[in-house]
């Protein structure tokens, strides 16, 4: 508020910057008292360094200004009270023309409605005091009323007027902040927005309609009906949807804004066909109603360009350097065998390290399924890579599954004796699927334990048999690694150089899917609710 009033100060000071000058020429001509001259000059001297930027005059500072300009006023009514003839009438006017420029070029009513009382009465108080209760002190007592009622009113005036103007500049800023986060809101949730005027035409550049439209023309002040398709029928669709649209916000406030689908015309040529969202903004800028867009592609539906025929000529020409470019058949059966190689890869090989392969089958299946696989591998040969731990866990895993590993079999060296417990990792562990090398599957229980290769009783594996109520005659698996370890020729207490690695508990890694997106009660005509398949 106090910088609205400085700024008014300023716009005053220059105007009166020129009218001063001739105010102090006719009362010096018509030697007029003192006072009221020195005041005129104080009052035009600070105009005129307010006007040229020399000295600025804060709210502050304005206050004491006006109170001294208001005490030589009445100094110089004061001085003016013995003067009669037609002098008298000019200097009245000059002084009541003082005061009502006095409460424009600062306006503050609270500051001037006593001043202004004050002044009035001194005046018909000192005219009094030197001609008596005559017929012309009643006549200046009833001027100075007159005076006084058209100065409190154009105070209170202006005050209301400064007041409400600074309050519509605030709201009008909160608008157009809203509306610009707004609009930066919608570029995010749909693929572009348009601010429309009450005649249907573009405000501002729109870079999102023109990427859009593919085009680099300005679409500044055009009207939006020339950028849908060349259709007459649809241009009177899109008024009488934007009609509604407004009529049904302003009988319902809060509803949802109604959808459109319409086309667009591009530069390239194809439609666009885009879905459009309408809010009205009423009363806008202070003038008519304001159209916000807001548009979605509809990629789904938008038309692909037929392929066209490729020339008899450049299909001769590609396949006679195909055929320049053949090689011997030796190389393309070595690139064929590397290619098989390459993407057959698994896991899990066979030769030259398969040694065993064991398998449970469910005979009462009409298939057989095959419930357990078993797998022994040798190493056949050093060059030949043999399936590692490492291929199977996760990067970002393995660290963790080889120290633990590593820190379980060092246990169990050091105390070959001791019947160990399985040891349990705190964490799920993420592993590669047999499948699919390329994806993971998650095991949330894992554990260790030492592998004896002897057929020692006392080997952890087989009192961890005993201890689950399956004994080695009735799990052929147990049966099958007593086999393997009696056939080994191992001493009985050689400490164990393997470890069993048991994954449980198997999930497969979720993959996301993104819904697609859905619009409801989108119609193309009118507004029904389009009837739903049974």
């Amino acid at each position: 508020m106090e910088r609205l009033v400085e700024s008014n100060f300023v716009i005053a000071s220059r105007i009166l910057q020129h009218a001063l000058p001739f105010t102090v020429v006719a009362l010096m001509q018509e030697g007029s008292g003192m006072i009221f001259v020195v005041a005129t000059l104080i009052c035009y001297a600070t105009h005129v360094l307010v006007a040229k930027g020399l000295v600025r005059m804060p709210a502050s500072k304005l206050k004491p200004w006006c109170r001294l300009v208001y005490v030589m006023g009445t100094a110089g009514a004061f001085e003016m009270r013995r003067t009669q003839g037609p002098e008298v009438a000019m200097v009245q006017s000059f002084h009541a023309a003082g005061r009502m420029v006095l409460v424009v070029a600062f306006v503050d009513s609270r500051l001037h409605i006593p001043h202004q009382v004050a002044l009035s009465c001194a005046e018909v108080l000192f005219y009094t005091m030197e001609h008596g209760c005559t017929q012309a002190a009643l006549a200046l007592a009833v001027g100075q009323a007159c005076l006084l009622c058209v100065i409190i009113a154009l105070s209170l005036m202006l005050e209301s007027y400064l007041r409400d103007n600074f309050t519509a500049q605030f709201k009008s800023a909160d608008a157009e902040v809203m509306i610009r986060g707004f609009r930066q809101m919608l570029q995010g949730v749909c693929d572009g927005e348009v601010l429309l005027d009450g005649g249907l035409r573009i405000q501002g550049e729109s870079p999102s309609l023109r990427r859009l439209l593919m085009t680099t023309a300005a679409v500044d002040g055009r009207s939006f009906q020339e950028l849908l398709e060349d259709d007459h029928q649809q241009g009177s669709r899109f008024q009488d949807f934007i009609a509604r649209s407004a009529e049904a916000v302003s009988r319902q406030s809060g509803a949802t804004p109604p959808c459109l689908r319409v086309s667009l015309q591009s530069q390239s040529g194809p439609r666009v066909a885009v879905d459009i969202f309408h809010v009205v903004l009423p009363g806008m800028h202070g003038s008519e109603a304001y159209h916000l867009l807001a548009f979605r592609q509809d990629t789904e539906r938008e038309n692909v360009p037929d392929a066209q025929p490729i020339p008899e000529q450049v299909f001769r020409s590609l396949r006679n350097a195909s055929g320049r470019r053949s090689r011997p058949c030796s190389a393309r059966s070595a690139s064929s065998t590397a290619s098989r190689a390459s993407s057959t890869e698994s896991l899990l090989p066979t030769f030259p390290h398969l040694s065993e392969m064991m398998l449970l089958v469910d005979a009462s299946q009409a298939q057989q399924e095959v419930r357990q696989v078993h797998l022994t591998y040798a190493n056949a040969s050093e060059q030949a890579e043999m399936p590692s731990l490492r291929k199977f866990i996760r990067p970002t895993d393995w660290e963790t599954v080889r120290s633990s590993v590593k820190r379980v079999a060092s246990a169990a060296a050091e105390n070959p004796s001791k019947v160990m417990k399985p040891v349990y990792f705190k964490i799920p562990l993420w592993f590669r699927m047999l499948d699919q090398p390329s994806q993971f599957m998650m095991a949330r229980g894992a554990k260790l334990l030492p592998h004896w290769r002897s057929s020692s009783p006392t080997s952890p594996s087989s009192s961890s048999s005993r201890s689950s109520g399956e004994s080695s005659e009735q799990d052929p698996v147990n049966q099958w690694l007593a086999r393997n370890a009696a056939n080994s020729g191992q001493p009985k207490e050689k400490k164990p150089v393997s470890l069993w690695l048991c994954l449980t508990d198997l999930v497969a890694a979720p993959v996301s899917v993104r819904a697609p997106a859905e619009l409801e009660m989108i119609h193309e005509g009118d507004h029904r609710r389009l009837p739903k398949d049974e």
